[in-house]
């Protein structure tokens, strides 16, 4: 099986099973900083659990959903492909009362110092016009503090792997990894427009119905493209449990 495949695997399960260390927070009027407050440093495995519960659960589920129902329409499996986009609209109609969401315009989101490679998703634009829209944290990166492309490849590739234990809720084996690696990162969120993602997967969802599995892969395209990287300080801490 893929690499790819077995850790988004991985991810929806981590979203389904994995309760983050610190719980859920209320959400605020408006953010109290304005400079990205990156680790700069080797985060322990307490920080760590702490950039683990700043993602939303449903956000991780849908986005992990995305990915396999991509892989599977590329593998011409419409079966499987309308199970995970099943999963993703169920994911994403509970994502509308997160209390991890934010609302901001994008030419207001403060990009992160450095953007991780090899993620759907690109920085904010600050001419952008479009207004205020709520965002919604679905995955995150840690990301080398030195500039990432002259960085050796075994720090790189270090900070890739705490970034998957991270997600899975493995904490003391991402402090490790980072610690054992001798790594400084700094922690990049990946937020995504909740309402447009949510259009683009029940467009997907329906052309899957219709057999226009092309068009169902562009509007899944569409909605991990829409993704944007920020730096930390744009979500807010969770402090306390969501109400039910």
């Amino acid at each position: 099986m893929p690499q790819r495949s077995v850790l988004s695997r991985a991810l929806l399960a981590a979203a389904l099973a994995a309760t983050p260390a610190v719980a859920l927070a209320a959400p605020q009027t408006a953010p109290q900083a304005t400079v990205p407050q990156t680790h700069v440093a080797r985060p322990g495995q307490t920080a760590i659990e702490h950039d683990f519960g700043r993602l939303s659960r449903d956000g991780l589920r849908a986005f992990a959903d995305i990915d396999l129902a991509r892989q599977a329409l590329a593998q011409g499996d419409k079966g499987a492909a309308g199970t995970f986009l099943a999963d993703a609209n169920t994911a994403l109609a509970r994502a509308q009362t997160d209390n991890h969401a934010f609302t901001r315009a994008e030419a207001a989101l403060a990009p992160p110092a450095h953007a991780p490679q090899g993620t759907h998703g690109k920085a904010p634009d600050p001419a952008a016009t479009a207004p205020a829209v709520t965002w919604i944290p679905v995955d995150a990166e840690y990301v080398v503090s030195a500039d990432p492309a002259t960085a050796p490849a075994d720090k790189a590739q270090a900070a890739k792997t705490a970034s998957q234990h991270m997600k899975k809720g493995e904490s003391a084996a991402a402090a490790q990894t980072l610690k054992g690696a001798d790594v400084d990162v700094d922690f990049v969120m990946i937020v995504a427009p909740l309402q447009s993602v949510t259009a683009d997967v029940y467009r997907a969802s329906n052309l899957v119905r219709g057999t226009d599995m092309a068009g169902a892969d562009q509007a899944l395209q569409d909605a991990q493209n829409a993704a944007r990287f920020v730096a930390d300080d744009m979500v807010f801490a969770p402090t306390g449990p969501k109400s039910s």
